[in-house]
């Protein structure tokens, strides 16, 4: 999950350094939001990612040029589930690497990207949802990462008495984890995934889907589960506070309109 990793990273770089190109009018478009970074930078966010733990991943100058690669290449293709729409894209529209022929220190190789359309436009017009990014680095399963994402883009009802209710098989196809062959197999991952997540997670609960088992003829299997996550005080204060933010974007949005 190398490249997942590393696109956290360039997102936290373009909060601090991206910036917007000028579009020939003094203003930007929705296409020209860039970061200017190096290998060494990216390497040393990186590095934080581990600081605080024994067995963290240190990946080499190549590696992360070799990830840089991948995610030019990577397509994401985007399904309406109600109507008849497509949308494929990159994360990284364009991707540059420059060294001096002098120097050949892959550590002091300029990094150029330009971010796709839709984060630009979604920059502009400033639909975002902040993340916390520490809590999300400080994760080692992937899993736990991706729970965490959802659960801040979407509990955005965020109160004590309500839960985050997902199904199983949502999380299978929604993630990207690997599919073992038994359903009660990808249940006990996610479950190891929510216990490692206790400064959001204050418990949860399972609501099994036991069928019958077709291909033995016999005995019952899990065909799918929906767990009704019940976040921690702190988190859905969190959550709340992002809302007041997003509603403070929201007015100044229609401020300007």
């Amino acid at each position: 999950m190398k490249e997942e990793v590393l696109e956290w990273v360039l997102m936290k770089l373009a909060i601090d350094k991206g910036y917007f190109t000028d579009g020939g009018d003094g203003r930007p478009t929705s296409d020209s939001f860039v970061l200017f970074t190096s290998i060494h930078r990216i390497a040393e966010e990186l590095k934080k990612r581990g600081s605080s733990r024994e067995k963290a991943k240190a990946y080499s100058y190549e590696q992360i040029r070799e990830g840089l690669q991948v995610l030019a290449k990577t397509k994401i293709h985007l399904r309406s589930e109600t109507d008849d729409d497509d949308l494929v894209f990159s994360p990284i529209a364009d991707l540059g690497y420059f060294n001096d022929k002098k120097s050949r220190e892959a550590a002091k190789a300029t990094v150029y990207i330009r971010f796709n359309t839709l984060i630009s436009q979604a920059i502009l017009s400033r639909s975002w949802r902040q993340i916390n990014y520490e809590r999300v680095m400080g994760a080692d399963l992937y899993l736990v990462r991706w729970l965490t994402k959802v659960l801040s883009l979407r509990f955005i009802y965020a109160a004590p008495t309500k839960t985050y209710n997902i199904k199983l098989s949502t999380i299978i196809e929604n993630s990207g984890i690997t599919l073992y062959a038994r359903m009660s197999d990808n249940l006990k991952l996610v479950e190891r995934a929510l216990s490692q997540m206790t400064d959001i997670v204050a418990r949860y609960t399972i609501e099994r889907q036991i069928v019958r088992n077709e291909a033995h003829g016999k005995g019952r299997i899990l065909a799918d589960a929906k767990i009704l996550i019940r976040p921690t005080t702190a988190f859905t204060i969190e959550q709340m506070k992002t809302n007041v933010h997003e509603n403070r974007l929201d007015n100044a949005r229609l401020t300007e309109d």
